[in-house]
Order: C-alpha cells, then structure tokens, then sequence
C-alpha cells in the first residue's frame, strides 16, 4: 500500500514538473541550435520537430535539476 502511494508520488510529481517545464515558450536560440547543429531537423515536418523541441525542452529540465546537472545555453 505505502509503495504504491509512493509510486503514485512519483508519478505526479514527474508529469507536473514536465508539464510546469512545458508551459514555458522553447527558447529562440536553441531552436536556431537546432536548425544549424542537426542536420535533419530541418527535414521534419511541423509535428515531428514540436515533439523534438517538447523533447529537448524536458530533458533539458531533468539534465539542470540535479539530474548529472549541465547548462544548456
């Protein structure tokens, strides 16, 4: 019962911090990153690059929050 709770816990607090990450607006320069520094991004139709930017942008959370902490800038 306590795990599962727990597990529950987790699980929120997961989706809430990804979500709250996503309310901000993909930063310009990291989009022109993109654009220069994967050769494929520009390939991608609308939909698939907003799930690489949706992508980045939460990794990007997880990699500055303690997670093996590196600045991305």
């Amino acid at each position: 019962m306590l795990l599962e709770k727990t597990i529950k816990m987790f699980h929120w607090l997961r989706n809430h911090h990804r979500a709250e990450t996503l309310e901000h607006p993909f930063p310009s320069e990291w989009e022109a990153f993109l654009r220069m520094n994967v050769a494929h991004y520009n390939m991608l139709d609308e939909a698939e690059s907003a799930e690489l930017r949706r992508m980045v942008q939460v990794f990007s959370w997880r990699r500055s929050t303690g997670k093996g902490a590196v600045a991305l800038s």
